[in-house]
C-alpha cells in the first residue's frame, strides 16, 4: 500500500464526514484518483449521498477498517518509539522547527487542519 492510501484511510476512519478531502495531502495526484485507488483496493466504498445526490459518501469496507487499524497502531508504536528516544526530554523547540519547515507546504497546511480538528 502506498503510503498517500494509508493516510487516507486513516483519516477517513477519524474525520467527520467531507473533511476527507481538506485534510488529504498526497503530492502528485488529486483526492478523487486517491478515492479511485482506494475503492479499486477494496478499502472504501463509494456511493451517492442519500441526501443530495451530488455529493458522494466515502465509508471504508470491512477490510479498510481493518487496515486504518493497524495502520493507527503502528502509527502509535512509532510515536511511542520518538517519546522512548526524547527519554523525557523537551522537543517543543524541534516541534516548532519542523512546523515551520513544513508550514507553507501542502502537507504542513493539512497537518496544521488536522490539528485543529482534533482539539477539542
Amino acid at each position: 500500500m502506498e503510503p498517500g492510501n494509508s493516510r487516507s484511510i486513516v483519516l477517513r476512519s477519524r474525520v467527520p464526514p467531507g473533511a476527507g478531502s481538506r485534510l488529504v495531502c498526497e503530492t502528485g495526484t488529486s483526492p478523487s484518483r486517491l478515492v479511485d485507488r482506494l475503492c479499486a483496493a477494496g478499502l472504501v466504498n463509494r456511493q451517492p449521498a442519500v441526501h443530495d445526490r451530488r455529493h458522494i459518501e466515502l465509508t471504508l469496507t470491512p477490510e479498510g477498517r481493518e487496515v486504518a487499524e493497524r495502520i493507527a497502531d503502528i502509527e502509535q508504536r512509532f510515536y511511542q518509539r520518538i517519546r522512548d528516544s526524547a527519554q523525557g526530554g523537551d522537543l517543543q523547540h524541534v516541534n516548532d522547527y519542523l512546523r515551520a519547515f513544513v508550514g507553507e507546504l501542502p502537507t504542513g497546511r493539512a497537518l496544521a487542519r488536522r490539528i485543529r480538528l482534533e482539539q477539542p
